[in-house]
């Protein structure tokens, strides 16, 4: 015991043990002036007296061997301090290159900027055009930027949050996307569900809902659809139990057919399926008609200015009545008053009166204007003997034409601002 405490190492100036790696032989102790002043003198010496120790330019003081600058921070000679500064202001501004040392374009030879990273100027088009084409060519090597990835951000629930059986617990987690609930039921099972379900509806429970209702019929009277119900074309001939269960259905094409309950109710499936098809295309089916595209003639060249007999028919009133015009309503009256057709040499002459119009004489619009039939199937002799002579044609439109402007100023006029008349106020009272 004697021997270890006399190879203990002390300090030359209190006599306390200090440690084996203190060089100096003093202590550090800083509750004692004395010790520490001693060992910063010695420590000072110590470092001028050994060459490896860096020491500043100017004043020879030691520094440490972190400092790149060469200088001490001159908190005791002020020379130190202002070369000190002078040098870490000149570190810090960057060098400017004369334009004398900078790179030439190869396109038209004119400097650079320092900053520039293409190697052309782009002061004229040539320049211009070669600075587009290396960035062109910069940005195929390098290939577009990958997409960001975003982590999902997932809205928090509070707990004590009901969800039709289900109370959660927690507050939902950022991550991984589910939360602890609790049933309602009588075990009362703790479980972790998906926050989309629970905000879906599609997780009410712990699965007792699902137990329950197994065996159950859905729909009033335990039944999932009812016999006569009507989903677009189709009408249920038989009631369904369940929602899987295949049924009969009546299509109005007069097909029978087996569909699922659940597709029926839901709307998905509304037809047979054939006469879909078979009628993909069609709008009003009498195209095929024998009077159609006669009717179809009638009524371009009353109504459409762009039909070339438009100017002998629309323009000078010969139009269609309203009784007529309508589709497939006005078809169907057509067919049904010009009977069929005689022979492929009828056409429909407007008889009696050949300068009147295509008029029913049964609708609302005759029967108003008190408008007689006119119409007939004729041969070509019998329309010549009732077609109008040209000057007569000519007459009418004239006729009509000036009508429609004596119309038009008359309406004019009545729509000017009639002058103020200005009345005294003796005038106003007597």
């Amino acid at each position: 015991m004697n021997d270890a405490t006399s190879e203990l190492k002390r300090c030359a100036v209190c006599g306390d043990p200090i440690r084996d790696d203190n060089t100096v032989g003093i202590c550090t102790n800083r509750d004692k002036p004395e010790c520490f002043n001693a060992y910063a003198s010695k420590a000072r010496r110590n470092r001028l007296a050994d060459p490896s120790v860096p020491a500043c330019e100017i004043c020879g003081k030691p520094l440490s061997r972190n400092n790149q600058i060469g200088l001490c921070d001159g908190s005791d000679s002020p020379a130190c301090k202002q070369a000190r500064t002078a040098r870490r202001n000149a570190a810090r501004k960057p060098r400017v290159i004369p334009a004398s040392e900078r790179p030439a374009c190869p396109v038209c030879g004119g400097k650079l900027r320092a900053d520039n990273k293409v190697g052309v100027c782009g002061k004229t088009p040539a320049c211009r055009k070669e600075m587009a084409e290396r960035r062109r060519i910069a940005a195929r090597k390098t290939g577009p930027a990958a997409p960001r990835e975003r982590p999902r951000r997932i809205p928090a629930i509070p707990a004590g949050t009901v969800f039709g059986r289900l109370v959660t617990l927690e507050e939902s987690p950022k991550g991984d996307g589910k939360v602890r609930c609790r049933c309602q039921c009588p075990r009362g099972t703790e479980c972790l569900v998906l926050i989309g379900n629970l905000k879906s509806g599609a997780t009410k429970s712990c699965g007792c809902l699902k137990r329950e209702n197994a065996g159950r019929p859905k729909g009033p009277g335990g039944i999932y659809l009812p016999a006569g119900s009507v989903s677009g074309r189709l009408t249920t001939l038989e009631d369904a139990v369940k929602s899987h269960h295949m049924i009969r259905t009546l299509c109005q094409c007069g097909r029978k057919t087996g569909k699922v309950a659940q597709r029926v109710k839901l709307g998905t499936a509304k037809s047979c399926g054939q006469c879909v098809l078979r009628d993909a295309g069609r709008t009003h089916g009498f195209s095929g008609h024998p009077l159609y595209n006669i009717w179809r003639g009638i009524v371009r060249r009353c109504t459409d200015p762009a039909n070339r007999d438009y100017c002998k028919y629309g323009e000078i009133g010969r139009g269609i009545c309203s009784g007529w015009m309508t589709m497939p309503e006005g078809f169907l009256k057509f067919v049904a008053d010009m009977g069929p057709r005689p022979s492929r040499g009828h056409s429909v002459d407007r008889f009696p009166n050949n300068s009147g119009g295509y008029w029913c004489g049964r609708c609302e619009e005759c029967i108003r204007l008190r408008r007689p039939p006119n119409y007939r199937w004729a041969t070509k002799a019998e329309q010549a003997a009732n077609k109008g002579s040209a000057p007569e044609v000519i007459r009418e439109r004239d006729t009509l034409t000036a009508e429609l402007a004596e119309a038009r100023h008359l309406l004019a006029s009545r729509r000017r601002a009639r002058p103020a008349v200005r009345v005294s106020v003796q005038d106003a009272l007597f």
